[in-house]
């Protein structure tokens, strides 16, 4: 056999199989922008420029820009596990956070603790200053804190009225727009103490 008759058939056949090849792209992939094959059209034998004529300018080729990957907020906070004025509160209070563009806030043992122990107070001697007392001798530590405060309710109201009378008082509402981490709240018969901390 005869390599003269097989090597015009060879080389085509080798420029055909590099040209067949697809790029990845940055964007995500769906079927709008998968890549797709282009049909692969002969090219015209390279010309020899003269020295007078001047190769054409290639055009830009347009850039992909990357397509912004979109913030998914919840369109609302799930209701609270159980219907104790703890969950109901931390989820008004989040609820009112999240609707402000504010940080939500988590909870733990000690610091609901503390709620606790200052409700039953607070239905006693609705003010702050056992709050201020339990600051004063270090009673608040282990709910590890750097900054901590209280709001106090008393008297009939769901979550949302304490949450709407809060947010008209400068000093309320400072606490449920503040850059807490975490908070808590304990209710003892028609008195309800809520402590911010972080």
């Amino acid at each position: 056999m005869n390599l003269l008759l097989i090597f015009p058939i060879l080389i085509p056949t080798l420029f055909l199989l590099l040209a067949l090849r697809i790029t990845p792209t940055a964007s995500p992939i769906n079927q709008a922008s998968s890549p797709q094959l282009a049909a692969i059209t002969p090219t015209k034998t390279p010309q020899v420029l003269s020295a007078s004529t001047t190769a054409p300018t290639p055009s830009p080729s347009p850039t992909q820009e990357a397509t912004p990957i979109p913030t998914i907020y919840p369109a609302e906070l799930p209701p609270p596990i159980t219907n104790n004025a703890s969950d109901i509160l931390i989820t008004a209070i989040n609820q009112y956070r999240f609707d402000h563009n504010l940080a939500l806030l988590n909870t733990n043992s000690a610091i609901c603790q503390a709620a606790t122990t200052r409700a039953s107070e607070a239905a006693s001697n609705f003010s702050h200053d056992q709050f201020y007392q339990h600051l004063q001798q270090g009673d608040f530590n282990s709910i590890g804190y750097t900054q901590i405060g209280e709001n106090l309710w008393q008297g009939p109201g769901s979550s949302q009225d304490i949450i709407s009378n809060w947010s008209t008082s400068d000093g309320h509402r400072q606490n449920l727009e503040g850059d807490w981490t975490m908070g808590c709240g304990a209710q003892n018969g028609d008195t309800i103490v809520y402590l911010f901390a972080k």
